[in-house]
């Protein structure tokens, strides 16, 4: 009996490639998935000025010439116009409706200063209230004003900013409030032509009696008017 031998699959030798036949694709490898890479960043550009920068530059240089333009005129530190009440404290002989340069000025005259003709009517020592009493040593000095607005516009009046009184040694005195002759400093928009009075308050040494008070018409220019006081 004869044993058969089981069959085997032919072997199929390798092609030999042939001249002229494309050569296999060689594909890249599959890319790699995770943060794409960054860009490379750019330098600042520098950006120029602006319309308004430069407006803004130029209103300055324009404030700051009008600044050196006035201090460079020197205007003298009190100048006013003596309207009417007698002569003033320093001695002049000016009459009526003249203009007087650095000189000081009484209570009772009226002076023109700018766009304001002002009077100092009185000037009077006050103990204050039972509730409002100056502290001890001290005393109330209330100065009693009256101004008018001879400009054809109207006008700001500011007793803060444009009234400053000293003493002899040049000690400055800020604005008090407890007087009990005192109503209300002058102050606010006064129309043209218009009067506005009132009363100016200090708390003073009791031992202090000379004082000056100035009157500046434009708070944010040059001049001053002053007046001397004895209370």
């Amino acid at each position: 009996m004869t044993t058969r031998q089981p069959e085997q699959a032919p072997v199929i030798p390798p092609t030999a490639q042939q001249p002229g036949q494309a050569q296999p694709a060689n594909y890249p490898p599959p890319p790699v998935y995770g943060q794409p890479p960054m860009p490379p960043q750019q330098p600042p550009r520098r950006r120029g000025m602006r319309p308004w920068q430069w407006i803004a530059i130029g209103i300055g240089a324009l404030f700051l010439l009008i600044i050196i333009a006035n201090s460079a005129n020197g205007s003298s530190t009190t100048n006013g116009k003596l309207v009417s009440g007698g002569s003033t404290t320093s001695g002049s002989s000016a009459k009526p409706g003249t203009t007087v340069t650095n000189t000081h000025f009484a209570i009772g005259n009226q002076v023109l200063a700018g766009k304001w003709q002002v009077v100092v009517n009185s000037v009077q020592a006050d103990q204050g209230t039972q509730y409002s009493p100056p502290k001890a040593g001290y005393v109330y000095m209330v100065v009693d004003i009256t101004l008018k607005n001879v400009a054809t516009t109207e006008q700001d009046l500011s007793s803060l900013l444009q009234f400053t009184l000293r003493d002899g040694t040049g000690q400055k005195y800020n604005d008090a409030y407890g007087a009990a002759s005192a109503t209300a400093s002058p102050g606010g928009k006064v129309e043209a032509g218009a009067l506005i009075r009132g009363q100016l308050t200090y708390e003073v040494p009791q031992s202090v009696h000379q004082f000056t008070l100035a009157f500046e018409p434009d708070p944010f220019g040059q001049g001053q008017v002053i007046w001397d006081l004895t209370m």
